[in-house]
């Protein structure tokens, strides 16, 4: 087959219509499996000990990405906490279509910040796995997300 056939698969796989509606397909979310698996078995003291020596190079390289301050730790703080503040979503999630991509039919979802959004297309177990893990390294590393695991 060509293209067209593989995208009109993979899109099949990411969605599926019930009752007139567009939801995303719960098995799709099992592409994210290996992801959330491998990033839950780090080492979280091992993790923390390399953070602390290499803090002061991953500085210097945020300062050499544009940001003058040079401040990773915030950075890395304000990331975690978008990712731990996503709300879990268990069940269906409704889209709706778009011209060349779907958007969630939940608007609170779809006013999320866009990694934000993506976590929840990982799907509600991977979703709390990765959350989970963030709050542990999050403590050992001492920062500050805000939110609780859902």
């Amino acid at each position: 087959g060509d293209h067209r056939d593989l995208h009109k698969e993979y899109r099949r796989q990411r969605q599926m219509c019930i009752r007139d509606r567009l939801v995303i397909d719960q098995r799709s979310y099992a592409r994210y499996d290996l992801i959330a698996d491998a990033f839950t078995s780090v080492h979280v003291e091992g993790a923390a000990q390399s953070y602390e020596q290499l803090r002061p190079l991953l500085d210097e390289a945020y300062r050499n990405l544009g940001h003058p301050e040079g401040d990773f730790h915030q950075a890395l703080t304000q990331a975690v906490r978008q990712i731990v503040e996503v709300p879990i979503v268990d069940g269906e999630i409704a889209l709706v279509s778009r011209t060349v991509a779907f958007q969630f039919a939940d608007l609170s979802l779809e006013r999320l910040a866009p990694v934000q959004r993506q976590a929840i297309r990982m799907g509600s177990r991977n979703l709390r796995l990765v959350q989970q893990k963030l709050h542990e390294l999050s403590s050992a590393l001492g920062l500050e997300p805000s939110a609780t695991v859902g």
